[in-house]
């Protein structure tokens, strides 16, 4: 099982290649991120950084 932080990039990539976060879209803040996995900061930030 992957990490929270890979699930979270995991789903980012996948929204980006779906479409559902259209290219010139502006990304979830971390904070929005971090409420909807129901992590902390430091799991998003993580994340963000794995790619």
């Amino acid at each position: 099982m992957a990490n929270r932080y890979e699930q979270i990039a995991a789903d980012m990539r996948k929204q980006i290649e779906d479409g559902a976060l259209p290219a010139a879209a502006r990304l979830p803040s971390e904070s929005a991120l971090a409420l909807q996995h129901r992590v902390g900061l430091p799991t998003v930030r993580h994340g963000g950084g794995d790619g």
